[in-house]
């Protein structure tokens, strides 16, 4: 009886190795995903979850993402960005947050309870999300992107935020007809400046009742200064306000007041042939303290709880790739057919792509089949040159909806209507509203 089991010993010997080997080797086939919780638009559903596709098809384990949508329904929203803000101060938010600015950027009030981040500028000492900086620096991509833009995440060369894409107003003239007198060197003096020294009677005096469009970045946070007085609003409205019966009627203005993220051979099939035929000359708004600005339009960060850091900077780091920036979005590799993730693209998302290298790239997109005219080309070149004027940026917040509010005050339905009876008080009501707020905000 000895002598069988003996036996059985030495084959469970030899066999306790080949079960071990084929137990871990079944364990590490079904290793659990990694789990990533984003909290994003439901605007930009369709782009996220194309990234979220293109993401995982370069992995051998997908990365498991589980994603948190903030309603486009106006009712439904105050409250959510309630709880999903409350979650985020606790350190219980999500590991990725990816956010667009799209409607206040066009001018659409909007109530702040139903912003996520109301004033995002405020984020970036609040410890709320991670700093990247260790990434960023070691990106090639990341150091290809628009510093001035970029550096609106960081605080004391810790980057919290990364924006994706952005905007700015840009003054437009005809350069064939050599048409505007305005230079580089006024639109880095400060409005009230120019005004006084009359450089910009080739501008319509009612694209200065837009405060949006001149009030850049004229305050800081961090010290808890702004950059212009009450008086100086007044001289801008004023200005903006006055009577201007004496101007010729046959008076076509030198220069148009434009939004840059719309300056492409993409958006609009009817101002496709004048960027094709017209050359145009571009340059930076001016603005009340003399420095030309941008304003983000989106963005992510990183949660401080996030758990795995580095690969929810891998998944962020796509929105300012090649393939993005682009009309057709990621391509998909694949032996037998072509496909792309259509809706991954900067065109989609919206705005100004922050990669600095691919803006002509960018401006050069279109609906159309045929090439880039050599014209269109050159434009794209003088609206590059421009938009790297640009010196300084920021999130939008609480003053831009001031802007709103008193373009509103001078603007109804689309027509300037001065009521010449009360127009000095509401001038002051507007100075008093906008400066008042303003030292409020960076104060706080």
């Amino acid at each position: 009886m000895k002598k069988p089991i003996k036996k059985y010993r030495y084959l469970l010997l030899f066999f306790l190795p080949i079960i071990f080997l084929a137990v871990s080797c079944k364990s590490n086939n079904t290793t659990k995903a990694e789990t990533i919780t984003i909290c994003t638009e439901e605007r930009v559903k369709y782009i996220v979850q194309d990234m979220i596709r293109y993401f995982n098809d370069a992995r051998e384990t997908p990365v498991d993402f589980q994603v948190t949508y903030i309603p486009e329904n106006e009712t439904e929203r105050a409250g959510v960005c309630k709880r999903l803000r409350t979650e985020l101060m606790t350190g219980k938010g999500a590991d990725i947050y990816i956010l667009s600015e799209y409607k206040r950027n066009n001018g659409i009030s909007m109530d702040e309870e139903t912003l996520l981040l109301p004033d995002a500028n405020k984020t970036l000492d609040s410890g709320v999300f991670k700093d990247v900086s260790k990434y960023t620096e070691d990106d090639e991509s990341f150091q290809k992107c628009f510093a001035p833009v970029m550096e609106a995440g960081a605080l004391n060369g810790k980057q919290y935020i990364v924006p994706f894409s952005f905007d700015t107003r840009l003054l437009r003239s005809i350069n064939e007809s050599n048409a505007g007198s305005i230079t580089l060197e006024d639109c880095r003096k400060p409005l009230t400046q120019l005004l006084k020294e009359e450089r910009l009677q080739e501008m319509n005096p009612y694209a200065f009742l837009d405060v949006i469009t001149w009030i850049g970045n004229s305050f800081d946070y961090q010290e808890g200064k702004i950059y212009f007085s009450k008086e100086d609003i007044i001289s801008v409205l004023e200005y903006a306000t006055t009577d201007n019966s004496q101007l010729d009627s046959n008076f076509i203005p030198a220069y148009d007041v434009i939004f840059g993220q719309y300056e492409n051979l993409y958006f609009y099939d009817a101002y496709l042939d004048e960027l094709q035929e017209t050359e145009y000359g571009y340059l930076p708004m001016v603005t009340i303290d003399g420095r030309p600005a941008a304003k983000i339009l989106s963005y992510g960060a990183i949660g401080r709880t996030c758990k795995n850091p580095e690969l929810a900077y891998d998944f962020l780091r796509l929105f300012w790739q090649d393939e993005f920036i682009s009309r057709d979005g990621y391509f998909i590799p694949h032996e037998d057919y072509k496909a792309y993730y259509h809706n991954a693209t900067v065109l989609n998302l919206g705005g100004i792509p922050v990669r600095e290298d691919l803006w002509e790239k960018w401006y050069l997109l279109k609906n159309g089949t045929s090439d880039p005219s050599e014209t269109a080309v050159k434009n794209a070149q003088n609206f590059s040159e421009a938009l790297g004027q640009t010196v300084t940026a920021r999130f939008l917040c609480t003053v831009d909806t001031l802007g709103i509010e008193i373009n509103n005050m001078f603007i109804k339905d689309g027509y300037v209507s001065l009521d010449k009876a009360g127009i000095e008080e509401d001038i002051e009501l507007a100075a008093d509203m906008l400066y008042n707020n303003t030292r409020y905000i960076v104060m706080e």
